[in-house]
C-alpha cells in the first residue's frame, strides 16, 4: 500500500511539474541550427525536397497523403506517424537548390509554424541551416517539449537527412 501511494504521489508531482513548465514556457519559439553534410548541395536538396520518397527515409513515418499537386509538383501533404501524430505541410517557397520553406501543423502536439532550410555549398560539402519559428498552444505539450528539448524537430530533420544521404551512398 505504501509503494502504491508513493507511486501515485510521484506521478502527480511529475504531471504538476510538466504543466508548470508548460505554463511558464513561451508559446512562441524560434531556433536556428546548422549541420554540415559530406555530400554535394544537389544531393542534399534532392533528399530534402523529394516528398514522395519520405516514407522510405523517415523511419517513424507510416504514410504520406498528397493533398495538392500544383503544376505536377507536390505543394501540400500530410504525414502520418507511428505514434499517431499527424503533420500537415505546405511549401511556401522553393528556390532550387538553396532555399526551401515549409509551413507545418501538428495536430497531436498543437504546434504550428514555419521552417526555413538554407543550403550552402562549402568545399564539396553542404551546410544546411534550419530555422524554426513556431507556436505551441498546448500547455501539456509545451511542457513536455521544453523538458525534452524544443529543438527536437530540427534535430530529427538533420538526422533523417544524414541517414538518407548515407543510405544513398550504399545504393
Amino acid at each position: 500500500m505504501r509503494i502504491f501511494s508513493t507511486l501515485i504521489i510521484s506521478l502527480i508531482l511529475i504531471v504538476i511539474i510538466i504543466f508548470g513548465v508548460g505554463y511558464r514556457s513561451d508559446v512562441s519559439y524560434e531556433k536556428t541550427k546548422v549541420a554540415l553534410y559530406n555530400d554535394n548541395i544537389e544531393n542534399v536538396w534532392k533528399v530534402l525536397t523529394t516528398v514522395d520518397s519520405y516514407t522510405n527515409k523517415k523511419s517513424d513515418l507510416i504514410k504520406i497523403e498528397i493533398l495538392d499537386r500544383t503544376f505536377g509538383s507536390i505543394s501540400t501533404w500530410r504525414e502520418i506517424y507511428k505514434n499517431e501524430s499527424i503533420r500537415e505541410y505546405k511549401i511556401l517557397n522553393k528556390n532550387s537548390p538553396d532555399y526551401f520553406v515549409l509551413e507545418m501543423k501538428d495536430s497531436r502536439n498543437k504546434k504550428d509554424g514555419v521552417w526555413e532550410y538554407f543550403l550552402e555549398s562549402e568545399n564539396s560539402k553542404t551546410k544546411l541551416t534550419i530555422k524554426e519559428v513556431s507556436e505551441n498552444s498546448s500547455i501539456l505539450w509545451r511542457g513536455i517539449n521544453t523538458i525534452l528539448g524544443r529543438d527536437n524537430y530540427i534535430d530529427s530533420e538533420f538526422k533523417w537527412i544524414r541517414v538518407s544521404l548515407f543510405n544513398n551512398l550504399l545504393d
